[in-house]
């Protein structure tokens, strides 16, 4: 009535003479008619939700009791959700990463098929991620994490499966010694091993992950679209904050608690006492499924909560409108699909199509995707980089790791929220700050060039005879064999140990040591031919068990600057979420958070550790073949490993920049419903 009556008025001849025509009006009504059919659809959108959500009580099916509706609130939402994130993360980047060499032990298991056990997660949800959003898009988003609680409870439970349905694990002590046996014999396979059957067992870690796979599925997408809709839009970047500050600590979670666990013997049944191994001997399995047992247990109880929380909290439907009134999409992003299973599968190309010409949501996700490549190499290689380049021990190195990496994220996720928040940054502010943060990182990725030299190793680095260092180059022309271990018939297994001349070798037996004498509690090999040359000794020299040590004082720069580089890079986390939510239409946000997964993990997390792991190998000096053909890197030309990892951060960083700077750069926002208005007031003269 008001507009009809302004119309009426803009008809009559005013005190300035002005008319204007129904003719006039029809032509700016056409000029304006997409701008309303967009605002129709928003505002469809909108009702359509709020009539799907009229009922906002809390309960299980039809038993929704009084006493549990004071939890209907986002703070309770946002409890339980980050208790099953923690949960998960625990299990699925904590844990499955820490018992990966215990099951390959166990359950004889080469290095590609427990690779395989842990690409499985990333590459189930690869897989169905975007339909599965698509089609889930307008149900009840609380019951399907709950749900998907549930399935990720059972895949923990299958993953333990082969400590109950095998035979009971016999640690088998080696008779053989390792030090010189003239008349011994080089051999260390058997062709009779019973432990070959146990291989088939892979298939239950396989299913097991899948599930797990399945289940985490609703937990990124559906909550943070939860979230999105039903808390006000300041506050939406402290939850994602803390949402990822919890995953980070589920991290961190996983290998102290994996860790812990691998210290009991894996059958409580027997006192490993008794079998004279400790948790540093080679054949000690320690007990690495209790840990899915328990946070599977867990992640099923957390389940009860989260399906009780309506489709939509109280007050959600005010919150949605005033979030709809302020967020700005990209200009065409628009889309509404119709009611029905068939429209929805027949609107899937459609649907798709409208997200993937949305350039900056393109963007945002090819740049999402170039930091999870990084985030997937470190992860899997960032403890093997500490321990290589600074001559540590593969515990001492992981704890660093995790030193750098969790506190470091923890800081720049919270950061990166509360700036956004503080400063109410907008779709250009957040994409200029991720550009600065990615920039600071940038310069900060020169820590991976603080690295440390090789240390003397017998036959690799220095020669046998003289024990001159030898020019990196010309590291592969050498051999551990030598004349003075060559009677030996030392087995291939690596098993360092240090020499009085401060040279490691291969093993006591590369080095020639004849005996093993304990003095003070400490073993020491003795009569070793390979270090009587080296020594003025006439009775040979002796060695230690373990690796020789390295003057290197680089690690606390190293440490610095990465953790630096680490925080600036997490800050990015927070505004590449609410960037992406907000550049799209409202009707496909839980669609478009599966594509970006769908890409992070089709071009970072799933083929990066693959790319990275190979162009290391390159750099690999020393190879150990088992006896079923496998082979493990004991040692890597330091200055290669650590200039290639340099050299791939920086690409990989250099790309995240280019994208989020174009993401910037081609957001053009649609109108809002206050644009429409002035310019229709504009129009009209008013």
């Amino acid at each position: 009535m008001a507009r009809n009556a302004t119309y009426s008025q803009l008809t009559m001849t005013s005190n300035q003479g002005y008319v204007e025509s129904s003719g006039d009006i029809d032509e700016r009504d056409e000029k304006n008619k997409d701008n309303r059919v967009d605002e129709n659809r928003v505002d469809s959108f909108i009702e359509d939700r709020g009539d799907e959500d009229d009922d906002t009580t809390c309960g299980w099916l039809s038993f929704r009791p009084h006493c549990i509706q004071s939890c209907n609130r986002s703070a309770s939402f946002l409890f339980f959700w980050c208790a099953f994130a923690l949960f998960q993360s625990t299990t699925v980047n904590g844990l499955v990463y820490v018992i990966t060499t215990t099951i390959e032990r166990r359950f004889s298991l080469t290095s590609a098929a427990s690779g395989a056990v842990s690409s499985s997660f990333d590459l189930t949800v690869l897989a169905i991620i975007v339909f599965v959003t698509y089609l889930t898009e307008r149900l009840h988003k609380p019951l399907l994490i709950g749900s998907g609680a549930v399935i990720f409870a059972l895949g923990s439970y299958v993953f333990t499966l082969p400590h109950f349905l095998s035979s009971s694990y016999k640690a088998e002590l080696f008779e053989e010694g390792d030090t010189c046996q003239v008349n011994g014999t080089a051999s260390k396979c058997d062709d009779n091993d019973p432990r070959s059957s146990l291989s088939g067992f892979y298939w239950f870690f396989i299913a097991g992950q899948i599930l797990h796979g399945i289940g985490a599925c609703p937990l990124y997408t559906h909550g943070r679209t939860f979230v999105y809709e039903n808390v006000p839009a300041k506050q939406v970047p402290i939850y994602f904050a803390i949402f990822q500050l919890v995953s980070s600590l589920g991290v961190a979670m996983g290998y102290l608690v994996g860790g812990a666990f691998l210290t009991m013997y894996t059958d409580f049944k027997v006192d490993p006492t008794s079998l004279d191994i400790k948790p540093n001997s080679p054949i000690w399995i320690g007990n690495w499924w209790i840990g899915f047992l328990i946070f599977g247990t867990l992640s099923l109880l957390v389940s009860m909560p989260l399906v009780a929380f309506p489709k939509a909290l109280r007050g959600t439907q005010e919150i949605r409108k005033e979030n709809e009134r302020i967020t700005r999409p990209q200009k065409g992003s628009e889309f509404y699909a119709k009611r029905g299973l068939a429209s929805l599968l027949k609107d899937f190309p459609r649907a798709m199509w409208n997200l993937i010409r949305n350039a900056p949501l393109m963007f945002i996700n090819l740049g999402v995707s170039s930091e999870f490549f990084i985030i997937a190499c470190t992860s899997v290689f960032g403890p093997k980089f500490i321990e290589t380049q600074f001559n540590l021990p593969a515990a001492t190195a992981a704890l660093i790791a995790g030193g750098i990496v969790v506190p470091a994220s923890i800081i720049g996720v919270l950061f990166g929220g509360w700036t956004i928040k503080r400063f109410n940054l907008k779709f250009s502010g957040q994409a200029k700050f991720s550009i600065v943060a990615l920039l600071a990182s940038l310069t900060l990725l020169i820590g991976f060039l603080m690295g440390c030299p090789n240390v003397d190793f017998a036959g690799v680095t220095v020669q046998y005879e003289s024990g001159n260092t030898v020019p990196e180059e010309d590291y592969t022309l050498l051999n551990i064999t030598h004349q003075c271990n060559m009677n030996c018939n030392c087995q291939d297994a690596f098993a360092p140990v240090c020499g009085s001349n401060d040279i490691m070798y291969y093993s006591s037996c590369h080095a020639g040591c004849s005996s093993l004498e304990m003095s003070n509690n400490t073993q020491q090999y003795t009569g070793c031919s390979c270090i009587q040359s080296l020594s003025a000794s006439s009775q040979g020299g002796t060695a230690t068990p373990g690796r020789c040590g390295i003057e290197c004082n680089r690690l606390i720069t190293f440490t610095i600057l990465v953790l630096g580089a680490v925080l600036a890079s997490s800050i990015v986390f927070v505004p590449s979420q609410t960037m992406l939510l907000g550049v799209v239409s409202p009707s496909q946000r839980t669609t478009a958070m599966g594509l970006q997964s769908l890409m992070f993990r089709g071009l970072g997390s799933v083929p990066g550790p693959i790319i990275f792991g190979t162009i290391i190998d390159n750099a690999c000096l020393i190879w150990e073949y088992d006896c079923d053909g496998a082979k493990t890197c004991w040692m890597y030309r330091n200055k290669q490993f650590s200039v290639s990892t340099f050299a791939i951060l920086l690409i990989c960083r250099l790309l995240s920049l280019a994208f989020f700077t174009m993401a910037l750069f081609t957001y053009k926002p649609s109108a809002t419903k206050n644009d429409d208005r002035k310019e229709t007031i504009t129009a009209t003269g008013a």
